[in-house]
């Protein structure tokens, strides 16, 4: 049970670090028809889905960075489970009882 907790903790620091420094950089470089209109952070990402952000632009915009955030988290989901899944397969077959000297 620990093993899982601590696979959980980790899953999540690394998949959201994928996702929030793919949406820190779409927000650091953003074309020239949004900058000025895009939220200053990663946290604030969600401002532009409500009634105060009225650039459908920006909202557009938003919408593809958070596509791209998501996307980069599966395909690195991917690659761990190819990993987990060659690791099962070089496991070996079956264990073997231990026998200790007496």
């Amino acid at each position: 049970m620990f093993i899982r907790t601590l696979g959980s903790a980790v899953g999540i620091a690394v998949f959201g670090s994928i996702a929030n420094s793919t949406l820190a950089d779409r927000f650091r470089h953003p074309p020239a028809s949004v900058a000025g209109q895009l939220p200053r952070a990663v946290d604030a990402a969600s401002i532009s889905f409500t009634k105060r952000h009225q650039s459908a632009a920006a909202i557009e915009y938003t919408r593809v960075a958070l596509f791209d955030a998501v996307h980069y988290v599966f395909w690195a989901l991917l690659a761990v489970a190819v990993l987990g899944l060659v690791a099962h397969l070089l496991l070996p077959a079956r264990a073997e009882q231990l026998e200790f000297d007496d």
